[in-house]
């Protein structure tokens, strides 16, 4: 079974936001070669961009602070929250770095066992078509016609796009032209491993 994913299954494992457990799950039937793991190779730079305005924003919040820090940390009263301040805006900074090793560590395993659909020419002349089509943004919209490119090319039994993108992705012009490509459309991680691990247990 193949089984496509985007940007934001990155991002919720590297997040581990509250559906990376799912998302682990789908990586580990990956991993054992149970599925085949798909995704465009472009998510892996939007997911650099990504992590980087992350780190910045909380950079520029701490650096923000520190006049105040200093001005609280004069006073005997103001010292016990200077210190309070101080760790908070570098536990954001920490926390942005601790993300960003997961991610790397994330894209080392998918390394490993998943398949990249690489970003070319046709892909984003197509893209240009889908943006209009399906109105989506520039970003999906390459997402898509990349996950379109690869299930033209392989024509699997059986495959599912996953990703958290209801808004752009769930509506029906894209659902039955998935459909119509053999690619059924989860939007929750959850749903789609179930989806995944229903499909391997059947005949």
């Amino acid at each position: 079974m193949t089984v496509y994913v985007e940007s934001n299954y990155l991002l919720e494992l590297a997040f581990e936001q509250e559906q990376a457990t799912d998302c682990a799950g789908i990586l580990a039937l990956a991993e054992g070669g149970r599925i085949t793991l798909v995704l465009p190779a472009f998510s892996v730079g939007e997911c650099f961009e990504r992590l980087g305005r992350r780190r910045s924003r909380r950079v520029n919040i701490r650096e923000s602070l520190r006049e105040e820090i200093r001005e609280l940390g004069r006073s005997p009263t103001g010292a016990p929250l200077s210190g309070q301040l101080r760790t908070l805006s570098d536990a954001l900074v920490a926390g942005a770095d601790a993300e960003a090793h997961r991610y790397d560590a994330v894209l080392g395993r998918l390394l490993a066992c998943a398949t990249f659909i690489p970003l070319d020419a046709d892909a984003i002349r197509d893209s240009l078509a889908a943006r209009t089509t399906y109105d989506l943004s520039r970003q999906d919209a390459i997402i898509l016609s990349c996950v379109f490119a690869h299930l033209a090319a392989t024509t699997p039994d059986r495959a599912v796009f996953i990703n958290r993108n209801r808004r752009d992705f769930a509506n029906h012009d894209i659902v039955a032209a998935l459909d119509a490509r053999g690619c059924a459309l989860k939007t929750e991680f959850r749903a789609g491993l179930a989806h995944v691990t229903a499909a391997l247990d059947s005949p």
